[in-house]
Order: C-alpha cells, then sequence, then structure tokens
C-alpha cells in the first residue's frame, strides 16, 4: 500500500457501509495523506443491504470527513453505491435518485493529473538501475521523470559529483525517443562517459537542485514497535528495549540514522498509530 500510494495521485477507498469507518481505513487515509496523496475518493458500498437509506449514508459520510478533513486532502468525495448491482460504479442507478454528486467514474475521469503539475518543473530522474552492456553497447542510465521533460542533445548535470554532459539518447522499450515528460520510465544514455551509480540524480542545468547542510523532514516510520526519540548517540536500531534487550537491526532504521550528516542529530516522535509513526528529522 505505501509503495502504490507514493505514486499516486488519487486514493479510492471502500467502505462497507454496515460497518462504517472501520480502523483499517482510518489507517489507509492517514498513510495515503502522509505519502502525499492529494485526492482521496471513499466509496460507500453495500447501499442495498440498507435498503438504499440516506441517513445511514450521510451517517457514514459525516464519520468519514470529521476524520478526513484535518489531514488535508486538497479534494475529498464520498460516494454511496452498490459495486455488486452497478449503482454509481459507471451509470447512477434507480435507488439512489437522491444523490446528486457524480458516479465514481465521472469522479475519477475529472481528477487533475500530477503528471502534468510535474511536467513544467525542473528536470529530475532519480537513477534506479544502471545498464552495462557488453561489448561497445552504451551504458544507459534507467529511471522515472520525477519532474520536467529533456529532449536529446539537453545539457544535464550529475549529482552528487557535479559533472556535466548532454543526453545523447532517450530510450523506452519500444525505441528511441526525441523527448520524454515526467511520469515516463526511460533510459537515458550520456554523451560522456561519468561514473554514475544508482541513487545519484540525473537533472537539469537551470534551476539546479540547491545543496544545503540542513532540512527539515517527515518520516513515516513503518514498523509495528512504538516510535523511538532519540537525542544525538545512539542510531534507532541499536536502541535498548524494555528489560535491557537491544531491538534487532533493520536496514532501514541504519539507513534513516546515517544517511544524512551534521552534528546534534534529533528525532521526536510527532505522532504513534498501530500502523506506523511520524517523525520529524532535524539535522
Amino acid at each position: 500500500m505505501a509503495t502504490g500510494a507514493s505514486t499516486a495521485d488519487a486514493a479510492v477507498l471502500l467502505i462497507d457501509v454496515r460497518k462504517r469507518l472501520m480502523e483499517q481505513t482510518r489507517r489507509h487515509l492517514l498513510l495515503a495523506r502522509l505519502l502525499g496523496v492529494r485526492h482521496a475518493v471513499v466509496f460507500v458500498n453495500k447501499m442495498d443491504l440498507v435498503g438504499y437509506s440516506q441517513a445511514i449514508f450521510e451517517g457514514v459520510r459525516d464519520e468519514v470527513t470529521a476524520f478526513a478533513t484535518p489531514l488535508g486532502f486538497e479534494t475529498l468525495e464520498v460516494l454511496p453505491g452498490s459495486a455488486l448491482r452497478g449503482d454509481m460504479v459507471v451509470g447512477r442507478g434507480a435507488a439512489l435518485d437522491w444523490f446528486s454528486g457524480p458516479t465514481l467514474l465521472e469522479r475519477l475521469e475529472s481528477l487533475d493529473s500530477g503528471v502534468e503539475q510535474a511536467a513544467v518543473g525542473p528536470f529530475r530522474l532519480p537513477v534506479q538501475l544502471v545498464s552495462r552492456p557488453q561489448g561497445e553497447a552504451a551504458r544507459g542510465y534507467l529511471g522515472r521523470i520525477e519532474s520536467g521533460v529533456i529532449a536529446t542533445g539537453d545539457e544535464v548535470q550529475i549529482l552528487p559529483s557535479g559533472r556535466r554532459t548532454r543526453v545523447r539518447e532517450i530510450r523506452k522499450h519500444d525505441g528511441l525517443l526525441n523527448a520524454a515528460a515526467a511520469g515516463d520510465s526511460v533510459t537515458l544514455v550520456l554523451a560522456d562517459d561519468i561514473d554514475v551509480a544508482r541513487g545519484d540524480l540525473i537533472a537539469g542545468v537551470e534551476r539546479a537542485p540547491r545543496e544545503a547542510r540542513a532540512l527539515d523532514a517527515t518520516l513515516v516510520w513503518l514498523a509495528a514497535e512504538r516510535a523511538l526519540s532519540r537525542s544525538a548517540g545512539e542510531p534507532p536500531h541499536a536502541r535498548p528495549r524494555a528489560g535491557g534487550a537491544r531491538a534487532p537491526e533493520r536496514p532501514y532504521a541504519r539507513r534513516a540514522a546515517t544517511g544524512c550528516r551534521g552534528a546534534g542529530q534529533r528525532y521526536r516522535a510527532l505522532a504513534h498509530r498501530p500502523a506506523g509513526a511520524v517523525f520529524h528529522r532535524q539535522l
């Protein structure tokens, strides 16, 4: 769920009208917003089992709205329907004539895409894989364009090394491209032989990323155990548990502790729920 939400613009959540807003749905709404999802559509299903009652639906809608509104979604839509009978999925159905809002399909088709907004931003491609073919074939750098556009011949900068070069080829699985935009998964072939590794960033020279020694970030800690607070000293994976036992090492915890440099690292727990916790990290 976290992987999908991290690249999504909208979340569609199904609620059983008889069970109302369950804890799992609360967690999904919370995690979706923390991971950057901007739009939420809640489909209140199985309305046929409660006689398409408007009063019951409005009670569920008010419960969802009260919980989700403080999370800060750009749009939040709560729709009644019956997936079994097709009411309010594609067609409206005769039993829900009291509801004047859009169907589920109409709402999804009206949502604005984050890709369109990202395309006008500066070019950014995090390198996910380096292709090292045999023979004289050129090395390629694979990744998904997170923002901006890129064209053959454009000058780019490799970070963190700061080296500059130009794009010689843009490849997709079905052939060569003259240009690519945000949302495209491509392979870039560069004009110069530069040491580029997975995790590096290929960026446009215009509006290049700004280097900084301090940052604020929100971390989503996906673990069953309670969020850990720490001051400068031992990393989170080395913290003793209750009774003196040490918590097992976790690769993601170690990366969180050592991935940035700076004196006086501090973690402060902002919130904790069984599905995860939110951390504010100050360097």
